[in-house]
C-alpha cells in the first residue's frame, strides 16, 4: 500500500508540479536511487526492467477524445500502430506488427505505371491506381484479387491479408491506326516502339523476348523454346537493353536468308541487304556499302545512336554532326562472348540472317570511337549480340 501510495503521489507531483520543477532541473522517475535527469531532458524515465505505457486504446476511443492536444500520443489495439496527433488530425508514426508485402506489375512492359505497392499490416485498407500510357487503356487487375474491392476500375482499394499478395494491372493498345509504322508493337507481353527510316519500318528498340538463361548455358536453336541472355546476367539489363542471342537461337538454326527467326509474325532478321537499304537512306554513299570494316560512309553510325551519357560525351560517335538524327536509338549494349560480357558503353552490334560460306556470318557494329557502321563476318556465331527486326 506505501509503495502505491508513492507513486501516486509521484505521479501527482508530476502532473502539478512540473512547470514549476523544470525551470530549473527536469524530472525523474525511476525505480533507482540516486538517478539525476540528463540536462537536456525535462523528463527522464529509468529502469533496467521495466517499460514506460502509453495510453492504450480502440480507435473509436481515440477518436472520442475531446480537443486532443497537438503531439499527443496513444497506442492503437487495433491498427497496433502509436497514433499522434498533428494538424488536427491522427497519424501513424511506428507499427508494432508484422508487414507484408504489395507488389504490383504491370502487363504488358510499357504500356503503363502503377501506384501503391509497399510493406502493409494485416487490415490496411490501401489504394491502389494504374495509369494508361498514352494510346493505351486499362483493361482489369489480376492476380491476388480476392483482396481487390473492384478489379475492374483503375483505382481501387486492397485489403491487405496476413501474406504477401502480386497483383497486376493490364492495359491493351488502342491507337487510332494500329498499321501506321511508329506505333507499339505487342510481342510476347512487351511493346517495342518502331521507326520509319525511308521505305522501311524498323525496331527503335533490342528485342527482348525469351527465358533468361545464365551465359555459360547453350541457347540452343528451338524458336518454340527461344533462350536469352542478359548482359553480366543481370534480368535488368534486358529489360533495360534488350537481349542478347547467338546467331542459331536467333534464326531457329535455319541457313542464309532463313524463313524462320525470333522476330514476331510479319517483321523479320533484316538481311545484309536490309542493312543496305538503311545505311543508303542514312546518306551513305552506295559505292561503300559493300566494303568491310570501317572504311564506309561518314556519319551513318552517329545517326543510328543515341543516349550520348551512355556513349561519352566526348566520343567521336556523339561529337559527329548527325548524332541520334534517325529514332534508330543504339545504344552501346556489348556481346557477349561464352561465360563473358564485354563492352558495355563501348559499342554495339546485331546479327543479320546472312550468312556466307562456312561459320561466317554478316553483322552491324557501331563504335563510340567511330562515327561511321562496320560491316563484317569475321567473328563466331558463339558470340551473342543484339536483334533488330524490320518489317516485312
Amino acid at each position: 500500500m506505501q509503495t502505491k501510495i508513492s507513486v501516486l503521489l509521484s505521479l501527482f507531483c508530476l502532473v502539478f508540479f512540473l512547470p514549476i520543477i523544470s525551470q530549473n532541473k527536469g524530472v525523474v522517475i525511476t525505480d533507482k536511487t540516486n538517478q539525476t535527469v540528463h540536462d537536456s531532458a525535462v523528463l527522464e524515465i529509468i529502469s533496467n526492467d521495466k517499460g514506460f505505457l502509453l495510453p492504450r486504446m480502440e480507435t473509436t476511443d481515440r477518436n472520442d477524445i475531446d480537443n486532443p492536444a497537438e503531439s499527443l500520443i496513444i497506442f492503437n489495439k487495433e491498427s497496433k500502430c502509436f497514433d499522434i496527433y498533428i494538424d488536427a488530425e491522427w497519424h501513424e508514426i511506428w507499427y508494432a506488427g508484422v508487414l507484408y508485402s504489395l507488389s504490383l506489375d504491370v502487363y504488358p512492359i510499357g504500356g503503363g505505371d502503377v501506384n501503391g505497392e509497399g510493406l502493409y499490416p494485416q487490415g490496411e485498407i490501401i489504394e491502389i491506381s494504374a495509369i494508361p500510357e498514352v494510346d493505351f487503356e486499362f483493361i482489369n487487375w489480376t492476380g491476388d484479387i480476392t483482396y481487390v474491392d473492384n478489379p475492374d476500375q483503375e483505382i481501387t482499394n486492397v485489403t491487405m491479408p496476413a501474406e504477401d499478395i502480386t497483383i497486376t494491372a493490364n492495359f491493351e493498345y488502342t491507337p487510332d491506326d494500329p498499321s501506321d509504322c511508329g506505333d507499339p508493337i505487342l510481342y510476347e507481353g512487351q511493346y517495342y516502339s518502331t521507326v520509319e527510316i525511308g521505305s522501311q519500318c524498323w525496331f527503335a528498340e533490342n528485342l527482348n523476348v525469351g527465358t533468361r538463361v545464365d551465359i555459360a548455358e547453350e541457347q540452343g536453336s528451338d524458336c518454340n523454346n527461344i533462350k536469352k541472355y542478359c548482359y553480366n546476367n543481370q534480368i535488368d539489363s534486358c529489360n533495360n537493353y534488350g537481349a542478347h542471342y547467338r546467331w542459331n537461337m536467333a534464326t531457329c538454326g535455319e541457313g542464309s536468308e532463313p524463313e524462320n527467326d525470333i522476330c514476331p509474325d510479319g517483321w523479320r532478321l533484316p538481311t545484309d541487304d536490309d542493312w543496305k537499304i538503311l545505311e543508303e537512306e542514312l546518306s551513305m554513299d552506295p559505292a561503300d556499302l559493300d566494303l568491310v570494316e570501317w572504311e564506309r560512309g561518314t556519319n551513318e553510325g552517329s545517326k543510328l545512336a543515341t543516349n550520348a551519357q551512355l556513349w561519352g560525351e566526348e566520343e567521336v560517335i556523339v561529337t559527329t554532326p548527325g548524332f541520334d538524327e534517325s529514332g534508330f536509338n543504339a545504344l552501346p549494349t556489348g556481346f557477349i562472348m561464352p561465360n563473358i560480357s564485354a563492352n558495355f558503353g563501348r559499342d554495339c552490334s546485331w546479327w543479320t540472317s546472312s550468312k556466307e560460306e562456312g561459320e561466317s556470318r554478316w553483322r552491324r557494329r557501331i563504335d563510340r570511337e567511330e562515327s561511321t557502321i562496320s560491316r563484317d563476318n569475321q567473328y563466331p556465331i558463339t558470340y551473342s549480340r543484339t536483334v533488330r527486326c524490320v518489317k516485312e
